[in-house]
């Protein structure tokens, strides 16, 4: 039996990109030349979003649970994976591959492909040995590897998180879950330290505002905006921090913008609709009757909830700094495309609880 989408999920999701676009466009309009190049693109993919958004809720029969369009979709990711590792460079990364004048990032769609897969795979049967996990276990290990390689070490974490929280959800014991992550924590730290860049990020989290001139600027920068906006902030569109100061103001650092130009009420205001979106995800879940669409549900959850701790918690100094945009609100074509893709899933979801 079907029921009715679950509406105020739906508007937390259209305010947020209603922001996200209002706030790409006051932080790069100045600097871009052309004011509305970045506002241009994110409507695109926030336009081609929703269309894919409401096909998947129009649809009586949920075709992403299909268990060959899951295996078509986990292969394709693994092969624009691959294809990214020999593309063009960009900002000295091979993190996307480019056609018809715009950029995707495989990474994104992997994300999405690894909690299809999980929600699939872990939903034929669930039990207790250790081997029935090593298959997701090796997809999930190689996707990460393959993204870091690229290299864009957030996304290779982001991808394990997302997989340890299903894994954690499918009834997997504790002991196996600690043991799987106890293994790769070697390979992890040493990606991190092996990186000069890298291990940057990490000196200046450890170590801060020792150069701020040099590793240090982008967080010090971060700061500044986030410190000065106040309660009600300085006004909509007059930062000063995004004029040139804080490099990448409109993707990765978007919420010192909003905290600069809209103060305290502003970032409490996008806090407040990305909990509640996360609140209404994870309650879809629990309600869900099949094991497949409550486990997808959460990993669509686990994967909003994490990227907007990371991201804020690097704009705020909690953690150190990655590549990884606010969920809905940050610019980034691929990634607002996917999360959109899964708010579809989420609220066609909605209407099988009942």
């Amino acid at each position: 039996m079907e029921g009715k989408i679950d509406r105020l999920f739906l508007i937390c999701i259209i305010l947020l990109v209603l922001i996200g676009l209002i706030m790409v466009f006051s932080s790069s309009g100045v600097i871009s030349g052309n004011p509305f190049k970045f506002f241009i693109k994110q409507l695109f993919f926030n336009v081609f979003g929703f269309i894919i958004l409401f096909y998947i809720v129009s649809k009586k029969k949920p075709f992403y649970s299909n268990v060959i369009f899951i295996h078509v979709l986990l292969f394709l990711s693994f092969i624009l994976l691959i294809l990214a590792l020999f593309s063009k460079p960009i900002n000295g990364t091979r993190r996307w591959i480019e056609f018809f004048g715009f950029t995707f990032q495989p990474s994104e769609l992997a994300k999405l492909s690894i909690i299809l897969f999980l929600s699939y795979y872990f939903s034929l049967k669930r039990v207790e040995k250790i081997s029935f996990y090593a298959v997701p276990a090796v997809i999930v290990i190689v996707f990460s590897f393959l993204i870091i390689s690229e290299p864009d070490f957030g996304s290779g974490v982001l991808i394990l998180a997302i997989a340890a929280g299903m894994f954690y959800f499918s009834g997997i014991k504790i002991r196996y879950l600690g043991i799987g992550l106890a293994a790769i924590l070697p390979f992890l730290v040493f990606s991190a330290v092996s990186s000069e860049y890298r291990l940057d990020r990490i000196l200046s989290f450890l170590f801060p505002f020792t150069d701020i001139r040099g590793r240090d600027f982008q967080i010090y920068q971060s700061l500044l905006a986030v410190g000065s906006g106040g309660f009600t902030g300085v006004g909509l569109g007059k930062s000063v921090q995004k004029l040139f100061y804080l490099p990448q103001a409109q993707t990765d650092f978007i919420f010192a913008v909003i905290g600069e130009e809209l103060g305290f009420v502003g970032c409490i205001s996008v806090l407040s609709l990305i909990f509640i979106v996360l609140w209404r995800i994870f309650l879809i879940s629990k309600k869900s009757r099949e094991f497949f669409f409550m486990l997808l549900s959460a990993g669509i959850g686990i994967h909003v909830a994490l990227q907007a701790f990371l991201n804020i918690s690097m704009v705020l100094k909690l953690l150190p700094t990655k590549g990884l945009p606010l969920p809905f609100v940050g610019y980034g074509g691929s990634s607002l495309l996917v999360l959109l893709i899964e708010s579809g899933i989420v609220l066609s979801t909605s209407k099988r609880r009942y």
